[in-house]
């Protein structure tokens, strides 16, 4: 079972830097217009790995009420505060880089002026990704697969793809071209065609990169309409738990005399801005 959340070509500089797919903007509205009495809490655990192997551990919340709070909320994991990096009249931020571990249960508490919020999120397992491999070289006429381990404990993943290549068209002119496409699944691989790639003035490739990867993810689909949060008791809101294994890097068409995307950790910043951003009620 897929969703397709965004896809685009030439748009792709717009779309990267305008559409978060974490945060839920119709469910923090309806936080500032009932259960006035309850914050509306936004959580995440993030593991990530860099191309380079390096590892990023990420802890952030954010407890949020439009009508002021009147005192700091604590914010508890396994019942252990969690160090808060930023505070206004409507809203406190929690985030610190401690190393925790994954394939197993967190539970979160939050304590405020009106009570106790709650929730148990599984952190999901370590896996890694498998095909396609570094030296690979996608050309036009080949079907695209991109495979990855089972993650224990995941209930969905969110997958990207990136293409830049260079290319001749039918006019004998050189052109560039970007593509980039995510989507939320169940399954461990996803599958394009060719044409999903590669316009119709596409004559020759002349060299590119492509850079995929996936997210093992459990907690409520926020960026779906309709999905109903999972804090319970005296709180609104969503808390998700994340894991992105090293992505993959290759070529299309030809390696490039210039490689752009090679340790760029591009997945990674794409979905911690979307993390990060932070919307408040109109």
């Amino acid at each position: 079972m897929t969703f397709n959340i965004f896809s685009s070509s030439k748009e792709i500089k717009i779309y990267c830097g305008k559409f978060i797919i974490f945060i839920g903007l119709a469910a923090l509205v309806a936080s500032c217009s009932n259960h006035r009495d309850y914050p509306f809490i936004d959580g995440f655990l993030t593991k990530a790995v860099y191309y380079s192997g390096d590892t990023i551990w990420d802890r952030y919340f954010e407890v949020f009420d439009i009508n002021g709070l009147p005192m700091i909320p604590a914010v508890k994991i396994n019942g252990k505060e969690v160090e808060m990096s930023q505070y206004d009249y409507i809203q406190c931020i929690y985030n610190d880089t401690i190393h925790f571990l994954t394939n197993q249960q967190y539970d979160l508490t939050v304590d405020h002026y009106y009570g106790q919020a709650n929730c148990k999120i599984w952190m999901p397992g370590d896996f890694s990704m498998i095909s396609p491999g570094p030296t690979y070289i996608y050309n036009r006429d080949s079907v695209l697969y991109v495979t990855w381990h089972k993650s224990e404990g995941a209930s969905s993943y969110w997958f990207s793809v990136y293409l830049d290549y260079d290319f001749e068209d039918s006019l004998g002119e050189w052109d560039n071209y970007e593509f980039y496409h995510d989507t939320i699944l169940e399954d461990t691989f996803v599958r394009y065609v060719p044409n999903r790639f590669f316009p119709d003035n596409v004559i020759t490739i002349l060299e590119g990169e492509a850079e995929a990867g996936s997210w093992a993810m459990d907690g409520p689909n926020r960026w779906i309409q309709g999905t109903k949060g999972n804090i319970r008791g005296q709180g609104l809101g969503y808390f998700s738990a994340t894991y992105q294994p090293k992505e993959l890097d290759f070529y299309v068409g030809a390696p490039p005399k210039t490689p752009k995307l090679r340790n760029s950790g591009k997945v990674w910043d794409r979905l911690k801005e979307r993390n990060k951003e932070i919307h408040h009620c109109p």
